[in-house]
């Protein structure tokens, strides 16, 4: 059995994909799924120890590799690791107070939905949410393919505040429709 340690350093090698802030995901599901076969522990069960440890190691690590990438929000933090940067290392006061009211703002009518059990109102403040991700994270993939990559990192810490608000949403629906 080969390991697969050089993949540690790097995800896209590893699932043999080129680096990209948008990879293809029918790639990466399919580069998945052969190499979790090939390196699944059960396959090794009846060897020696060291053997299955190295089985667990491998698919530990590739389930490590296809969960940060095929997340957006992941993607973007590894990518911005492998450029050197800390992505989880930020200062509140770095962001734009005009995008900081927003946030505030937005959290006051996921509550007011969330009082009323307004569902609708939460499908509207959903797409509203997906929306401001997808401009962005648009604005995120420019940002980092031109090597800007501290104006890339405040789009990051952006993402991160949009995505907590979607899966605030998402968890509000699933209650309500429960």
């Amino acid at each position: 059995m080969s390991s697969i340690e050089s993949g540690r350093s790097d995800y896209f090698a590893l699932l043999s994909l080129p680096e990209s802030v948008e990879p293809d995901l029918a790639a990466l599901d399919q580069a998945y799924q052969k190499l979790q076969s090939r390196w699944h522990p059960d396959k090794f069960a009846g060897l020696d120890a060291a053997t299955r440890l190295e089985a667990v190691q491998n698919t530990s690590l590739l389930n490590d590799a296809y969960t940060t990438l095929k997340n957006p929000l992941s993607r973007a933090a590894y990518l911005l690791q492998r450029r050197g940067l800390e992505p989880y290392q930020h200062v509140q006061s770095q962001l734009q107070p005009g995008f900081l009211l927003e946030q505030m703002q937005l959290r006051e009518a996921l509550e007011d939905c969330t009082r009323a059990a307004d569902e609708a109102g939460l499908a509207r403040l959903g797409d509203l949410a997906a929306e401001s991700f997808g401009r962005y994270w648009a604005d995120f993939c420019s940002q980092l393919e031109a090597l800007e990559l501290e104006s890339a990192k405040a789009v990051f810490h952006k993402l991160q505040f949009i995505a907590k608000l979607q899966d605030e949403i998402y968890e509000e629906e699933t209650r309500l429709f429960d």
